[in-house]
């Protein structure tokens, strides 16, 4: 289950960064993200930050920055920040090539 493996990985991030850590899919469409969005900012967040888990930029991001830009302007937030895409950072080829490896070893 998609949502439950993004759980976990918000879990690390909540303990690692002690702040706030929401989980929205794409799949959960604006109106979750909106909702996620309004508690924040019910809760005191004058800015936050999007960190999509995606490999590459396409309509996604491109959905999700229109999508911030009007949520910003909603609910009244100094700024909200889209971290960059996963894509061509070196730990991910890293990660890459390490599954390559443990697939000619058969792990």
């Amino acid at each position: 289950d998609d949502h439950q493996t993004v759980e976990r990985l918000a879990e690390v991030l909540r303990v690692r960064l002690e702040w706030p850590v929401n989980v929205v899919l794409a799949s959960d469409g604006e109106r979750r993200l909106d909702e996620v969005l309004r508690q924040a900012r019910h809760a005191g967040a004058t800015s936050v930050t999007i960190v999509p888990h995606f490999l590459f930029h396409g309509r996604w991001r491109q959905r999700l920055e229109e999508s911030a830009a009007l949520l910003k302007l909603r609910h009244g937030f100094q700024s909200i920040a889209i971290a960059d895409a996963l894509g061509e950072h070196p730990a991910i080829f890293a990660l890459i090539e390490k599954r390559v490896q443990e697939c000619l070893e058969g792990k």
